[in-house]
């Protein structure tokens, strides 16, 4: 499987764009693992796709803390407990031990009823790596060697609030491609009426977007179409 493909898996009952990462070696990074029991019935195809190609997750990357895109973080962490699950600083109050008023809040706000969410995400274990600007997944896993590792550094995260406080994008500027999360979609851009929403922080993430990556750079964003550059 080739180490510079992003493999796209729409899952969960938003459509989250849940995505495998291959960095060599048989290992890969898992972004937004959003499979979910109820309704969607899909909470480990993320688990089937890796098992199927024959990857090992070394990491899980939450671009930030909204419920849709953490549902299957269990289900993934149950059958791969070796990866660790990194989310920025200032999203993690939204998982772990602190996470349950939070998504209980968001839930009601975005109109799903807590009793049969609420037990999905309210038992998201506590981060292993609080993420920050300028990091790079390598750093997540000092441990790691080799051709994953020199493939994990690549990427680095932009830490891009607006959507939430602790929003982040994942930059690899050698390859040219983007995961914007919910920070930035096709002719569309993340909300920002949901609690610790921003609209300014939100305005000034997307400009410095813009800003910094090439014209050539491909965005893959958390929802609906991926692979497009910032001229389209």
């Amino acid at each position: 499987m080739e180490e510079k493909k992003i493999h796209r898996i729409v899952c969960g009952p938003l459509g989250v764009n849940t995505f495998v990462v291959p960095v060599g070696d048989g290992k890969a990074f898992v972004v937004d693992p959003a499979g979910c029991k109820m309704d969607t019935v899909d909470e480990l195809v993320v688990n089937k796709f890796l098992r199927e190609n024959g990857l090992d997750p070394v990491l899980i990357v939450l671009t930030h803390g909204h419920f849709d895109h953490i549902f299957a973080v269990p289900a993934l962490s149950a059958e791969f407990p070796g990866a660790k699950l990194a989310i920025h600083k200032n999203d993690a109050m939204m998982i772990g031990a602190s996470g349950s008023e939070y998504q209980a809040n968001h839930l009601a706000r975005f109109g799903y009823g807590s009793l049969k969410y609420l037990p999905l995400v309210s038992n998201i274990r506590e981060p292993d790596v609080l993420l920050a600007e300028g990091m790079t997944l390598a750093e997540c896993v000092p441990e790691m060697g080799g051709e994953a590792s020199e493939n994990l550094a690549k990427w680095r995260v932009m830490h891009t609030p607006g959507h939430t406080p602790g929003g982040i994008c994942l930059y690899n500027e050698s390859d040219d491609m983007i995961i914007t999360g919910d920070t930035i979609f096709f002719r569309a851009v993340g909300r920002t009426d949901m609690p610790g929403g921003d609209e300014r922080l939100l305005e000034c993430s997307i400009g410095r977007i813009l800003t910094d990556i090439k014209d050539s750079t491909l965005m893959y964003p958390g929802h609906d179409r991926i692979a497009f550059t910032k001229k389209d």
